[in-house]
């Protein structure tokens, strides 16, 4: 994880940035000084290389020890609790989870892969036991094509058990349980600067649970709440009672933040392979990358399930060297050359310095806030951007509608980044769909509308 944490910064320097965090050190167990000296020096050790990016903005400091007094200035509010301090350390923190799943796709796209959004698989195409293609739909216009294929590598998450239905598989699923995972986005800050990692006692009803509280774009992101999901993963629904006792257990960690149900903004909710076996679930530590031929007797499919998203290039990679083996074209897979190959934008040498650069270019213009916005959205896309902006006054920020939106990023989401609806800008290319859900504006789709038929015509 920590050496995949510094591929995504080097990456993808634009998206992916350091966050210090902190976790108060109480008495002589797990959670006292000298365990969790021993833990920041066995962190240490294993990112050795870390700072190993030649980019001074994302250098990852040794992980030390704070006295009681500098944890209480930060978490203010513990002190009726047995501090003798904390451990204070830095992980990262990615800025826009959705465009770095789409650099992912646009870098691929950009080195030979063939990529279609808005494809749904119906049904395998098999011969004599061994899948050989898909049939897939155009959920646009309802048209469906055979996609032949030496091999499928089903990688669709919690959906796993049902496309393996589809395969004829008769073997145990991967996936046999799913846990419903869930995040608040809070309307304030609850602490500043670092992320905290506190603990909710133990109840009753609720064992003892490690929570976390993250700064986000001037929010508080909080996390993460498990329960057992039954049903199919389209039946995801949260509930009035995960809300409230998720609220227990955020106010439990930290009674200082004095949480209530009007202050999330957002919840963010999705679905995880769980660990079998009763109690409350948690998700599956570690990934496995399947072949059904073994399994299940069937030739030409792979499943991929429990990948995180910090290691998931490196998942990737190994299933494509899985993929290499089973062709025989390659007995030892190279080396992937995703850990060298930058995101789209992040062809950055130092963050500091494009961000400086760019600031004094345009911040004239549009501001020193909007144009930091502008960088760690697209980085080196972003010139672009603002230049289709400055030449065409129609595509400054959106009249009418949130701050922090141009209309040159909506046509830059049409026409270089495959969107195919304004669901898609609002939701999947732009900042536009955080903007008005968490400032709990409304979205003014008049302007949106505007811009999108200006750049179809």
């Amino acid at each position: 994880s920590a050496c995949e944490r510094r591929n995504l910064m080097q990456l993808a320097p634009h998206l992916v940035h350091p966050l210090p965090c902190i976790m108060p050190t109480t008495g002589w167990g797990l959670r006292s000084r000298p365990v969790m000296r021993a833990g920041l020096l066995v962190n240490d050790l294993l990112s050795f290389d870390r700072n190993r990016t030649g980019d001074r903005e994302k250098f990852i400091p040794g992980g030390r020890l704070i006295s009681r007094d500098a944890c209480l200035g930060i978490l203010p509010g513990l002190t009726g609790q047995a501090i003798t301090g904390a451990a204070a350390w830095h992980d990262a923190l990615a800025f826009n989870t959705e465009r770095l799943v789409l650099g992912a796709v646009m870098a691929a796209w950009r080195d030979g892969a063939v990529a279609a959004n808005y494809m749904k698989l119906t049904d395998f195409v098999r011969k004599d036991g061994r899948v050989t293609g898909i049939v897939a739909e155009d959920t646009l216009t309802g048209s469906r094509f055979n996609v032949p294929a030496r091999l499928v590598i089903n990688a669709t998450g919690p959906w796993t058990p049902e496309i393996l239905s589809m395969a004829g598989a008769t073997g145990p699923s991967p996936v046999r349980q799913l846990t419903l995972a869930m995040n608040f986005v809070l309307k304030r800050q609850v602490i500043q600067s670092y992320a905290a990692g506190l603990t909710s006692p133990e109840t009753a009803s609720r064992r003892k649970r490690l929570l976390f509280f993250a700064p986000w774009r001037g929010r508080t992101m909080a996390g993460t709440y498990y329960r057992l999901h039954t049903g199919s993963a389209g039946d995801l629904k949260v509930t009035e009672d995960d809300i409230t006792t998720f609220l227990d257990d955020l106010n439990r960690a930290y009674p200082h933040a004095r949480l209530q149900r009007s202050d999330i903004a957002v919840i963010h909710a999705g679905l995880q392979p769980a660990t079998a076996g009763s109690g409350e679930p948690e998700p599956a530590a570690h990934y496995r990358i399947i072949d059904h031929s073994v399994i299940d007797g069937i030739e030409g499919l792979l499943s991929v399930v429990g990948v995180k998203y910090t290691t998931a290039r490196d998942v990737a990679a190994r299933a494509i060297g899985t993929v290499l083996s089973q062709f025989r074209c390659c007995p030892l897979a190279p080396e992937s050359s995703s850990t060298r190959t930058r995101l789209p934008g992040g062809d950055i040498p130092g963050f500091d310095v494009f961000l400086e650069t760019m600031q004094r270019t345009w911040a004239p213009a549009l501001g020193k806030t909007e144009v930091s916005r502008l960088v760690m959205n697209y980085g080196t896309e972003c010139p672009a951007i603002v230049e289709l902006c400055r030449t065409d006054p129609a595509m400054g920020l959106l009249p009418g509608g949130p701050p922090h939106i141009l209309g040159a990023e909506v046509a830059h989401a049409f026409r270089s980044e495959m969107a195919q609806t304004l669901a898609d800008v609002v939701f999947r290319r732009t900042d536009l769909g955080k903007v008005c859900l968490v400032e709990q504006r409304a979205l003014q789709l008049r302007a949106l509308h505007q811009r999108a038929d200006r750049v179809a015509a």
